[in-house]
């Protein structure tokens, strides 16, 4: 039942696994780990009080992926947040790994406009591999100046898109809108995950399957070393940085005119930042929401 309203309260295509080494006893739990889910974790402190009538609490740490794998290898406290499976040869026998929430991976943006930004799998490939570096690139105008197909499903009354008998999602309804996006004449700003992070594995292994001409190497949990070309190559100092922690990135883009990065749809708000479309191979924008991860998931 927890985990039902967990995956509930996370508004869901990138799943997430707890891991847990050592049993529940009436003690205050200690957590480390991905910061991906971070929000979710910290959200469901009240609800967790409120079903054991206050007399337990946890704490959880948020730093990476990593740090959490690494904590569990060491027996530093009792469970461990991260963005995909654990197994690594160091991987203690007792762990054992619960799919706790899936949630989307945002493109996040710091741009005036109103509009929603769309971009491609290509242009997502170009913008944080460098070879795009600048806001009114053709790429980038190509992707935003043109008819999209918007789709609408059938919701159930947890707002989750209904399935038919086939389980597929069921759509009500499709329109084409045209868009028109002005964008500025600046150098954009890449702001990656510098730390071990499994949400940098997850976005590099879309970007590696999903525009394999242009993100050449495979996934990686350090996105530099997926980079595919010289991350400090003299074109990229002061225009691609890193910073630790998906709430380190998000609140450095919110700070940052004119940057980009990537971090779980909920670090948007915050931190002041825009949330960009993903058009999908058969040219439907599609917003990082519960409708799309659901979709994915089925």
């Amino acid at each position: 039942m927890r985990i039902s309203k967990l995956a509930k309260v996370a508004s869901l295509a990138l799943a997430f696994g707890l891991v847990a080494g050592s049993p529940a006893y009436a003690v205050d739990l200690q957590g480390s780990g991905a910061s991906f889910p971070a929000l979710l974790i910290e959200a469901c402190k009240a609800g967790f009080a409120a079903s054991n009538g206050g007399a337990n609490s946890y704490v959880y740490a948020s730093s990476s992926s990593g740090t959490g794998q690494a904590n569990s290898d060491k027996s530093i406290g009792d469970f461990w947040m991260s963005d995909g499976a654990y197994t690594a040869a160091t991987k203690r026998s007792t762990l054992i790994h619960v799919p706790l929430v899936a949630a989307p991976i945002a493109v996040l943006t710091n741009l005036t406009s109103s509009k929603t930004l769309q971009l491609s799998a290509a242009t997502v490939a170009g913008i944080f591999g460098g070879t795009i570096t600048r806001w009114n690139d053709p790429l980038i105008a190509a992707d935003n100046n043109r008819t999209t197909t918007v789709v609408k499903y059938k919701l159930d009354a947890n707002g989750n898109p209904k399935k038919d008998s086939k389980g597929d999602p069921i759509v009500l309804s499709t329109r084409k809108v045209t868009n028109v996006y002005t964008l500025p004449n600046q150098p954009i700003k890449v702001i990656y995950r510098s730390d071990s992070s499994g949400t940098s594995e997850n976005f590099t292994n879309y970007l590696s399957k999903s525009a394999s001409s242009i993100w050449t190497k495979s996934k990686n949990k350090v996105f530099k070393d997926s980079f595919p070309g010289d991350i400090n190559a003299i074109s990229n100092l002061g225009r691609v940085v890193g910073a630790a922690s998906s709430t380190g990135v998000a609140q450095l883009a919110g700070k940052t005119p004119y940057s980009i990065t990537y971090a779980e749809v909920n670090y948007a708000a915050a931190n002041r930042l825009k949330i960009a479309n993903i058009i999908n191979p058969a040219g439907a924008s599609v917003a990082p929401n519960s409708t799309g991860v659901g979709a994915f998931l089925t």
